[in-house]
This record gives C-alpha cells, sequence and structure tokens, in this order.
C-alpha cells in the first residue's frame, strides 16, 4: 500500500512538473491559439453552402515531410493542383494546409463532384510524378475517403 501511494505521489509531482515545463515553453498558448483557430474555421461553415457538401469524391491525405524538404513538397503539390484544375471536372475544393504547432505535417482535402472526375485526375502525368516524388523522397503519405458530415 505504501508503494502504491509512494506511486501516486511521483506520478503527481511529475504531472505538475510537466504542466510547469508546458506552461513555461508556451505551450498552453499554443493549444489555446489552435483552439480558437478551430473554432473560428467551424463557425465560418455554419450556414454557409459548403462547396464540397454535394461532391462523391472527397479525399483527406496526411503527409510528413521533413522541414528541409518543405519547399519543395509544396512545388510539387502546387503543379498538382494547377493540372487538377485544368481539368472539365475541376475539384470543388483542392487544399493543403500545414498545421501551425509543428514543422512536418501537411494535410490536402480534395473534393471531386463525381468519381469519374477524380479518376480522370489520377491518370494524369502530374498526379504521377507527385506519387513518384513522394516514393523518392520517402514521403509518408496516409489517404483516407471521407464523407460530409455537415
Amino acid at each position: 500500500m505504501a508503494a502504491f501511494k509512494y506511486i501516486l505521489l511521483v506520478a503527481a509531482l511529475l504531472g505538475a512538473a510537466s504542466a510547469s515545463r508546458l506552461e513555461l515553453n508556451g505551450f498552453s498558448e499554443v493549444l489555446q491559439e489552435a483552439e480558437s483557430g478551430v473554432e473560428q474555421y467551424m463557425e465560418s461553415l455554419i450556414g454557409k453552402d459548403r462547396p464540397d457538401k454535394d461532391a462523391e469524391a472527397v479525399i483527406l491525405t496526411k503527409y510528413i515531410v521533413s522541414p528541409d524538404r518543405g519547399l519543395d513538397f509544396i512545388k510539387a503539390f502546387k503543379l498538382l493542383k494547377d493540372a487538377a484544375l485544368e481539368l472539365d471536372g475541376k475539384p470543388a475544393i483542392y487544399a493543403l494546409s500545414k498545421t501551425k504547432t509543428d514543422n512536418i505535417l501537411y494535410y490536402s482535402y480534395v473534393a471531386f463532384e463525381t468519381y469519374k472526375d477524380l479518376a480522370e485526375h489520377l491518370k494524369q502525368d502530374a498526379t504521377k510524378k507527385f506519387i513518384k516524388f513522394t516514393a523518392e523522397e520517402k514521403i509518408p503519405v496516409f489517404t483516407s475517403p471521407v464523407i460530409t458530415v455537415e
């Protein structure tokens, strides 16, 4: 029983020390800023007609990019996006976002009205070049189809 109390005391002290370290490093300010940004974004969507609302093919992709490759990655993604925007079945949304709290995570959100439009995009040379780029640069890519909930 005494050992259990000792473990609880150590855990409490570590938690307090960790919390104060986070506070000193300004982490709580970063969390508050992120929370505020999310709230503002969500409020901006309420009552608006989202361009991806009726899209059949909606894809969310997470990329882990080393900081020294960030600019090249953004340039490669821009070429991919520009090619998609030239299609007859243009995407409703083709966005690349970067997290503020680190310098390695990027997210893309792509919405096409139909799966056929997405298939045409996947056949483009720009798409093949982008896939080759991510493979050669060893950029982990996590892709998932998503549905628009609200």
